[in-house]
């Protein structure tokens, strides 16, 4: 019978390093100012495992911040009897070993990104000692989770680097116009819209009506025809019977419903793999919006934690606004509701426009307490109708005062033969041509009064229960 492997004790194995990279590293340093210069921007002398050669290292980086930076085998060792480290980075004579053992000078950061990773292994290891020993020290479970935690995210800092694989430069020429608010003053493209309101208010509810209807081609918020968008919901708050519930109660059939998708089975979405899910299936069906009810049950670590949400928007909100999705995140206010959503006060930091909901006599009032374009409305009330089960459920924009300017803004783009299904990028770009600028204000207020003045799409009552509450 073969004799079956074990896997080596700790103490047993080798500690990762590679002392002719670092060798290698160093030598194309000595003979190369541009290798010198790209190495830097790679790796630190804490990086080498051997001190000699982090010591050499240091003196180079000296010698690269003087004004007129110049490095040699003479330069260095200067540098190295200035510092009173010569003897202990190996003398003269290692100097100019080291010059003689580089094979590629054009290697530099091949060799320099192997020094780093190799950094990288012996901190990942340091760093599941010291995890370690909270699990055996610790009487308090939760706050070592929390540092271990801490300690992860720190490690992830100096993540491996690949030399053959610079940082991504945006290409301006890939980045074409997403168009105008998916939601006039409520939605757009890639930017995030964080909901927060106290229970039974009726977030979930609008933000399925608001969503539903633009899936079906109608803009929800005065009923005039627009180009249908695809939905993908996240439910981690109702459960797919009380989804579905809901969705008769607005008066849609679930089933002919084939751009609005959701789950109620979603993955933790402040970690990779969670985040990466979210994105391939956003991306499988070209959806425009995506909508998370239901934030803290969507993570794993703890709300009150930093790290938490940092992760949640690295791995799946900034994403996604990168693939010029809008996010909506629906959260509940906490106990004192000055003080915003439950959780840490880093949980929304990121997010485009925070906005808190409240209910009216007649329906529901959007506020924006942070907003970071005046394309959110600072202000929104909506009233709802069809709750008494005489037509379908909707929301419409509340009628108000008009600005003082807005039938002459409106007369300027008929005169400009803009059309009245127009956004606002387009009406910028027809302003500017036609030398005639326009406050962004008057500008919403006057495309807002051509859309509601169009024919609006009746809403159509499908037969299904209707709820008289939110």
């Amino acid at each position: 019978m073969a004799a079956q492997r074990t896997k080596p004790a700790v103490a047993q194995r080798p500690i990762p390093h590679n002392l002719p990279a670092e060798e290698s590293t160093l030598g194309t340093m000595l003979l190369s100012l541009d290798a010198a210069r790209a190495v830097v921007e790679l790796v630190t002398a804490a990086d080498f495992f051997k001190p000699a050669h982090g010591h050499i290292f240091h003196a180079i980086t000296q010698l690269l911040a003087k004004p007129d930076p110049r490095v040699d085998v003479v330069l260095v060792d200067e540098q190295l009897r200035q510092n009173g480290l010569h003897d202990e980075a190996g003398g003269s004579q290692f100097l100019m070993e080291l010059t003689t053992a580089t094979t590629s000078i054009g290697s530099a950061a091949k060799y320099a990104a192997i020094v780093r990773n190799t950094a990288v292994q012996r901190r990942m290891i340091a760093t599941a000692a010291q995890i370690t020993d909270l699990g055996y020290m610790t009487d308090d479970p939760t706050t070592a989770i929390t540092r271990a935690r801490q300690l992860v995210a720190d490690l992830d800092a100096t993540r491996m680097i690949h030399a053959d694989e610079p940082i991504e430069l945006i290409d301006w020429s890939t980045l074409h116009d997403r168009g105008d608010e998916y939601i006039d003053g409520v939605l757009m493209p890639a930017r995030w819209s964080a909901w927060c309101a106290s229970a039974k208010v009726g977030k979930s509810t609008l933000a399925v009506c608001l969503t539903t209807s633009v899936s079906k081609g109608i803009s929800p918020l005065d009923g005039t025809r627009r180009d249908p968008l695809t939905v993908l919901y996240i439910d981690a708050e109702m459960g797919r019977h009380d989804l579905h519930e809901r969705l008769v109660d607005l008066g849609h059939d679930p089933a002919k419903l084939t751009r609005w998708h959701a789950s109620d089975l979603p993955p933790k979405l402040d970690t990779a793999e969670g985040g990466n899910a979210i994105v391939a299936a956003t991306r499988q069906l070209s959806a425009a919006i995506v909508v998370i009810d239901g934030i803290n049950g969507v993570v794993s670590g703890a709300e009150k934690d930093d790290t938490t949400w940092r992760a949640f928007y690295d791995c799946t909100v900034r994403p996604l606004k990168r693939d010029g999705v809008a996010v909506l995140t629906l959260d509940n206010l906490g106990k004192d509701h000055t003080l915003g959503p439950r959780g840490s006060s880093v949980k929304l930091d990121k997010a485009d426009a925070i906005v808190r909901l409240t209910r009216t006599d007649n329906g529901i009032r959007l506020q924006a307490t942070h907003r970071r374009s005046t394309a959110f409305d600072a202000e929104l009330t909506l009233t709802a109708y069809g709750l008494d089960g005489t037509e379908a459920v909707a929301f419409r924009r509340t009628s108000s005062a008009w600005p003082d300017g807005t039938s002459d803004a409106v007369a300027l783009l008929d005169q400009l033969g803009l059309p009245a299904d127009a956004g606002r990028n387009r009406a910028r770009q027809i302003l500017k041509d036609a030398g005639r600028p326009m406050s962004d204000n008057l500008l919403k207020a006057a495309l807002r009064y051509r859309k509601s003045h169009v024919e609006t799409i009746p809403l159509p009552l499908e037969e299904g229960p209707q709820d008289e509450t939110f």
